[in-house]
């Protein structure tokens, strides 16, 4: 699946600047991080890319373009490679991760992408506690029991759930290997379902 997206990516099938403007915050980019890459994604092959024409188009300082790209440098969404026509940022590592959010993480894919995949499809809030549970219940070997609930919670129709309801959850459902929709339907008390 993954190589799939990343195919219609390249091919421009799929809209990059739609899949940023819609997914950015769910992978930890910033409102002016978002900006800056629109700003890289509009730009035409045929003009060079500067931080100065950055900066002008942002109305902002050549210093704040600079630390905003060295953020996304350092948290490896983007890489910048120079050639002798100037330089190429590369934002394949991004678009690889906002594509991610579309399809379940394989068993051997970080972490990171797990947990931003389950923020993303339970529509969790976005915080450091969450992060850090959605971790470790995946180190403790939670992963199938978290895609399950997902699942299950996805075929009960529900499309937002607290952080305190999915831990409940994932807590009562912890002695089955994966979420049934009876346990799902028990725990959250939805008796109208049955009718």
């Amino acid at each position: 699946m993954k190589e799939i997206i990343n195919k219609l990516l390249k091919d421009g099938i799929l809209d990059k600047k739609k899949l940023l403007t819609t997914k950015y915050k769910s992978v930890g980019i910033a409102d002016q991080e978002a900006l800056l890459l629109l700003n890289i994604i509009e730009k035409d092959d045929s003009k060079k890319i500067t931080v100065n024409s950055i900066s002008k188009k942002l109305d902002i300082s050549k210093n704040e373009t600079e630390e905003l790209l060295g953020s996304l440098i350092k948290s490896k969404l983007v890489n910048v490679k120079h050639t002798k026509a100037g330089i190429v940022f590369d934002l394949t590592a991004m678009f690889e991760k906002l594509a991610a959010l579309y399809y379940p993480p394989e068993d051997l894919d970080p972490m990171e992408t797990k947990v931003n995949w389950l923020i993303n499809q339970l529509k969790l809030k976005n915080t450091p506690v969450v992060k850090k549970q959605l971790g470790e219940w995946i180190q403790n070997g939670g992963w199938g029991r978290l895609l399950s609930i997902t699942e299950g919670l996805s075929k009960l129709q529900l499309e937002v759930v607290e952080y305190t309801t999915l831990k409940k959850l994932y807590l009562n459902d912890s002695k089955e290997k994966s979420a049934t929709l009876k346990n799902l339907k028990n725990i959250l008390n939805i008796n109208w379902l049955e009718s």
